[in-house]
């Protein structure tokens, strides 16, 4: 299926991306393409670093004294 916006096909837009992160220095693991993606994962990413944060007395707690 290819999605268009205001007549222009999105699939080559992808493409184009995929290729430009292909030749960087340090790619990036997951390459997160459009809005959509973009904020599910930063959301699903943000709440993890909360409930990590959240643990931080607890996970220092049991680290010998330096």
């Amino acid at each position: 299926m290819v999605t268009t916006i205001q007549g222009k096909v999105v699939v080559a837009k992808t493409v184009e991306a995929m290729l430009a992160t292909i030749d960087e220095a340090d790619p990036p693991q997951r390459l997160v393409l459009g809005k959509s993606a973009y904020e599910h994962i930063r959301d699903a990413l943000t709440r993890r670093l909360a409930s990590v944060e959240a643990q931080k007395a607890i996970a220092l707690s049991v680290m010998e004294d330096a």
